[in-house]
């Protein structure tokens, strides 16, 4: 199945928003989603825009009724998440299908995460 989530009304980037207008963000892009596609809306999920989010963001997106939220860290999740407003994602358009099913399975996911750690430390 498909589920329609958040990625915020205007598409900012959360973190630069004052508390305010990130509250107003987030709710009328929830409230956008469940008045256009009613019983296809799935759970109030969002997806932080540019990975931008930090505690602020994560706390306001829960308070204002959302139960997940997608930050920019990339792999798999464990269930139950201990911090369901910071869950890992995958990209998908990046990849074609062999490889996004591939990412999918538990060693290649590690491996992936290996590799882009130690990407990360080589370039620092």
């Amino acid at each position: 199945g498909v589920s329609v989530c958040s990625h915020g009304e205007s598409h900012a980037l959360m973190t630069r928003l004052t508390e305010s207008e990130l509250e107003v963000d987030l709710q009328a892009s929830m409230k956008t989603i469940e008045d256009k596609l009613a019983h296809l809306a799935g759970p109030r999920v969002v997806a932080y825009p540019a990975n931008a989010f930090d505690a602020g963001v994560a706390g306001m997106a829960a308070r204002v009724g959302y139960v997940l939220g997608f930050g920019g860290r990339r792999g798999l999740n464990r269930v139950p998440s201990p911090h369901p407003m910071n869950l890992q994602r995958l990209p998908v358009l990046k990849y074609g299908r062999g490889l996004f099913r591939a990412q999918l399975r538990p060693t290649i996911c590690w491996l992936s995460g290996f590799v882009l750690q130690l990407r990360e430390r080589l370039r620092a």
